[in-house]
């Protein structure tokens, strides 16, 4: 997907009702969890009017008429109250909003819950929901979530998840854990593969080995290990080393302890994650109880959505559900009962010496400040999350939203926290605040907050903030676009927010009636926010102000503490006890390195690679059009039901190298500026209100890249959606006036800015090391990469402190200020030459617009002409190993270099070989015997970079080592690898590149393969290639990366003080402590 669009996703996800929801662990590192849409998302902000509306149900993009009846293609030979194998259906609803026929069965032996989805989509998708509260916070329900995944009774391999992961022609694969729940999704769009992922996922949850095999629980939860009896106890776990991590970002620290606090006498009040303090109180007894408690189909709630059989989902599952007989379940979360009076609580995160001090330099600006509540005293109903999303969004939703522009305008911190509204649990909760708050001002803080709440009940919101707010939500509902995320998995999600809690399932489906009622009170009734503002916020007494202050000796207490645990622990032990764990040690090592045998990886089901079309069947259709003398525009002629998705970009060019390196620091803000400054026109209240109105959402992004030719290629694009009309007659126009209007004598919102994202790259650096590895790894080895890193590494982050006390007073804004008028010049210097996207089904109605654009911009007085040489005095940085210090308690390790650069042409094969990679030898080593939550390498095909990282480890010397064995382990498996792996591997790698996409994600491919002369000829070369690897082919990609990443890779570690400090010498790092 092109950087554009995800720049247009991600600013829009900020206006999100929720920016903080709750956040479900994962089993893997290979997908980021994705969380269920909220009731109200303001995700992709509207065009339809407030009265009316002109874009109707069936207008929404990417999304399927209702007339397209999905159960016509496999009609359901069933009436309610029939059954079919023991599944009694007891409702069915043709749910137009959605197209989707939807059946509720209910399996007779065990009670179990079944929601069948009929649609068109291709892309199915099952899922299997347990009620898993926590009664305890050891972590069991996150530790099960992991085990589960490690062979069954069908599938008694070690780790048949990453099998599937391997080899499988998945759309999405995992498995996450919520505070009271544990789901199982998997999708595909391949009929076959998505059976055979269903049916290893079955038998995984309800007969692991996990329950029989005490080893399971010592890999995935936490063990005791000791390699010499005279050793240190310590503690190894992928879940105990995941949560160290999670807790040494502070955001994290603030989210659990908010949630907590405001749930002290129910299951939220527990820590579902698992504290590391905790896991290791969790024994092997109690783990095989609570499988065996909330494990059951009497306690599921199964899901499946898609163009499949339905009657082949039902005898998928009675294999299964067959087998068990129906128990009484106690699985539900008692609501917390309501305070009569509100309450403060304190509490402290990590951080380093330098960010603690108190001195005019830092200015003790480190603390976090919330005000949180507790909206409801049960489940809310559809009507009242309703309700409350909207008034969420009119508070949180954008920048210029009325509590978070209140609380940005302040000056007291650097960056709004809390999640806002969130329905996802029993009880609604609302959170707001800010970080980097001085300990002085965190009462004016929350009483800032209050003062909102008291004026919105006093005078409410003007007509055009509920206007915009209702545009964008009743289009986000309409247009359906999930992104990478199959819908069916998003569906699902939200159900499960009103199902598991004895609602309805099927009334989160619908969300024309409700829109439509809840605007017809909006309009009856004035004061309809300032009542439900009076009754959730001002009297309502459950209500808590939680501040966190930064300590520069916790994380050493932490440390200190457990070692101190666990040298009472052993001095406890008998002779007999240190054998053992010495014993036990190596026999989890022995397990952990033994490969499954043949036999046994057999077992597991895969499609064949004779099922994977040699030819590309899905290739983006495009046209190429010259829109006036030297730009571009690639139309995609795609079915998006009468929206319009448009990427502009424009070449960005400097004068010299020299000119490039004083100003592309400032670009990444400059571009979000043109979104948030305001213009000439409009302040940036006004300007929101006026693209919610009027477009789908609009943002601004730069984007540096590598062309196959070697080439670099840069631009700014500015992208945007809306429906055919509105983009020609008022997206366009739009794109023009930010461009040219953009306020740049705005110092207060600038410098509000500023703050804004030092905070977010810090976060940033400590919760995604492994994002700063790879970055400060790629600014050694290519040009593209020092660019890239000069824009979000740390070198970022340094240049954006330095800038934060630069204006901090309004003496340093006019230097400031020229640097961002002849950035913008340079921007628009080249209109004429810009390069467009048009994604559309009726693209004529739009490509005039384009063409005009394309005029009034290059017309626009911007005349000078860069220098097309400015690349060739820039130069990547020294290749230095590198080490960030940050407080936390585990490491991110990385270690990379340019293949090309030592002579490797590319070959398709060596896609497989990087897939083969992940999924054996870095996940055996790095996450399974080495106790990280995450070992992957990357190999980039445009410009040559290959790197390895690790994600959250324990470890750092020994996975340095790890990565130099690599080229030895690949030379083994070319050996020893049998046809039927090796065909895993391929078929999974194509899965990567067939992956599928919604209409606009195609047409944003397309241009981006376009601007690095990526051709379809190149594209089947590289198909073939995958499709033909032999594993001789592995001997020279296990050459390569000995001569260039063991013998010449450049080294980048993110994490624990006393880790790098013992590397420091032997990979002669050069360490940072980062510091705010």
């Amino acid at each position: 997907m092109n950087r554009a669009v995800r720049a247009v996703r991600a600013q829009t996800a900020l206006a999100r009702p929720r920016a903080k929801p709750v956040q479900p662990f994962s089993a893997s590192r290979w997908r980021r969890p994705i969380l269920p849409r909220p009731v109200i998302s303001s995700a992709v902000p509207s065009v339809a009017s407030f009265s009316t509306g002109n874009i109707s149900a069936t207008a929404a993009a990417n999304a399927v008429s209702p007339t397209d009846d999905a159960s016509l293609l496999h009609p359901v030979p069933l009436a309610v109250g029939e059954s079919y194998r023991g599944f009694l259906l007891q409702k069915r609803e043709f749910v137009a909003d959605y197209a989707t026929d939807c059946l509720f069965f209910v399996h007779e032996k065990t009670g179990a819950e079944i929601m069948s989805i009929l649609t068109i989509d291709e892309n199915k998708t099952f899922g299997v929901v347990f009620k898993t509260p926590p009664d305890d916070s050891n972590g069991i329900a996150h530790i099960m979530e992991h085990s589960v995944l490690c062979g069954s009774k069908k599938y008694p391999l070690k780790e048949p998840f990453v099998e599937l992961l391997k080899g499988s022609l998945n759309t999405f694969l995992n498995a996450f854990t919520y505070p009271d729940r544990t789901c199982y999704p998997v999708a595909s769009c391949n009929t076959a593969d998505f059976y055979n992922l269903i049916d290893v996922y079955m038998d995984a949850v309800f007969f692991p080995r996990a329950i029989s095999d005490p080893n399971v629980l010592a890999q995935e939860g936490w063990h005791y290990e000791l390699n010499e009896s005279s050793d240190e106890l310590i503690y190894k776990g992928v879940v105990f080393n995941e949560m160290k991590g999670v807790y040494s970002n502070p955001d994290s620290v603030q989210n659990r302890d908010t949630q907590q606090a405001l749930f002290p006498d129910n299951a939220y009040g527990l820590d579902s994650g698992g504290d590391p303090r905790c896991i290791p109180h969790l024994d092997f007894e109690y783990f095989q109880s609570y499988h065996a408690r909330y494990y059951h189909p009497s306690n599921s709630r199964i899901w499946f959505y898609g163009n499949d059989e339905p009657l082949k989902r039902l005898d998928i599952l009675a294999e299964y559900l067959d087998q068990f007989d129906k128990i009484p379940i106690v699985a539900s979360v008692m609501p917390q009962p309501k305070w009569d009076t509100p309450r403060k609580k304190t509490f402290y995160f990590a951080a380093s010496d330098y960010d603690a001090e108190d001195d005019a330099t830092t200015n003790a600006k480190k603390g976090y400040i919330a005000v949180s509540w507790l909206l409801t005293e049960d489940k809310a109903n559809a009507e009242e999350e309703l309700g409350l999303g909207f008034l969420n969004y009119l508070l949180m939703g954008t920048s210029s939203s009325t509590l978070r522009k209140a609380l940005m305008d302040s000056g007291l911190g650097s960056s709004v926290i809390g999640h806002g509204m969130d329905h996802q649990l029993l009880q609604a909760t609302f959170s707001a605040g800010l970080k980097d708050v001085a300990p002085a001002d965190a009462e004016k803080v929350e009483a800032l907050i209050m003062d909102v709440f008291h004026e919105v009940a006093k005078s409410g919101f003007t007509e055009e903030e509920v206007v915009a707010a209702i545009n964008i939500i009743e289009f986000t509902m309409r247009e359906n676009n999930t992104g990478d995320t199959p819908r069916g998995l998003v569906l699902m999600l939200q159900s499960m927010t009103s199902w598991l809690y004895g609602k309805d399932p099927f009334e989160s489906l619908y969300f024309e009636r409700p829109l439509a009622e809840l605007k017809a009170r909006i309009k009856a009734d004035p004061n309809y926010f300032q009542t439900m503002v009076r009754h959730y916020f001002l009297d309502n007494s459950h209500r808590l102000t939680i501040e966190h202050l930064p300590s520069s000796t916790l994380g050493k207490e932490m440390e200190e503490e457990e070692r101190a645990r666990l040298a009472a622990a052993k001095a406890t032990m008998s002779e007999e006890d240190i054998q053992r764990i010495l014993a036990d040690t190596i026999a989890l090592k022995e397990i952990q390195e033994t490969p499954d045998s043949a036999e046994v990886l057999a077992k597991v089901p895969a499609i064949k690679l004779s099922d994977i079309p040699r030819q590309r069947e899905d290739i983006t259709p495009k046209s190429i059009v010259q829109v006036g003398n030297t730009a571009e525009m690639l139309v995609h002629d795609l079915p998006t039901n009468g929206l319009g998705y448009v990427e502009f970009g424009l070449p960005l060019n400097f004068t010299s190298a020299e000119e490039c390196k004083e100003l592309l620091p400032y670009l990444p803000i400059l571009c979000r500026g043109f979104r948030t400054l305001g213009t000439s026109k409009y302040d940036e209240a006004a300007l929101n209100q006026y693209i919610t109105t009027h477009t789908g959402g609009l943002a601004v992004s730069p984007s540096i890249l590598e062309a196959y030719d070697g080439s670099l290629v840069s631009h700014v694009f500015i992208s945007g959606k809306a429906t055919v009309e509105k983009a020609r007659d008022e997206l366009l126009p739009l794109f023009h006036h930010i461009l040219v209007e953009v306020d740049l004598n705005n110092y207060a919102r600038f410098k509000q800015m500023v703050s804004e994202a030092r905070a977010a790259v810090h976060s940033g650096i400590i919760g995604s090391g492994h994002s700063t590895a790879a970055s400060t790894i790629g600014s050694t080895l290519t040009v593209a990469g020092w660019i890239n890193e000069q824009m979000s590494g740390v070198t970022n982050y340094r240049f954006l402190s330095a800038l934060e006390k630069q204006l901090s007073t309004e003496e340093g804004w006019p230097a400031v200020q020229q640097r961002l008028k002849r950035l913008r010049e340079l921007i628009l210097a080249n209109a004429n030459g810009a390069i467009v996207g048009l994604t559309s089904d009726n693209s004529d109605i739009i490509a005039s617009g384009v063409e005009k654009l394309v005029h009034d911009l290059g017309s626009a007085g911007y005349k000078t002409p860069p220098s097309s040489s400015w690349v060739d005095g820039l130069v990547p940085a020294d290749r230095t190993h590198s080490a960030f210090v940050v407080p936390s308690q585990v490491n991110y390790v990385g270690k990379g270099s340019n293949l090309y650069q030592d002579g490797y042409k590319y070959h398709g094969s060596a896609s497989v070989a990087s897939k083969l990679l992940g999924t054996t030898y870095l996940w055996d080593h790095i996450r399974v015997s080495g106790g990280a939550y995450g070992g992957f390498c990357s190999f980039n095909k445009l410009n040559g970079n290959f790197v390895y990282l690790s994600y959250r480890d324990p470890n750092l010397l020994e996975s340095l080592e790890t990565y130099d064995r690599t080229g030895d382990f690949l030379r083994e498996i070319a050996r020893e690898i049998g046809l039927d792996e090796l065909n895993k591997s391929i078929i999974g790698t194509m899965g990567d590149v067939d992956r599928y996409q919604l209409p606009d994600a195609k047409g944003s491919t397309s241009l981006t393969r376009h601007i690095v002369k990526d051709t379809d000829e190149a594209q089947q070369v590289r198909r073939e290639q995958i499709l033909s690897t032999k594993a001789s082919d592995f001997l020279e990609f296990a050459d390569i990366l000995d001569q260039s990443v063991r013998d010449n890779g450049v080294v980048s570690v993110v994490g624990m003080g006393d880790a790098i400090e013992k590397a420091k010498e032997t990979y002669d790092l050069n360490v940072t402590t980062i510091v705010s």
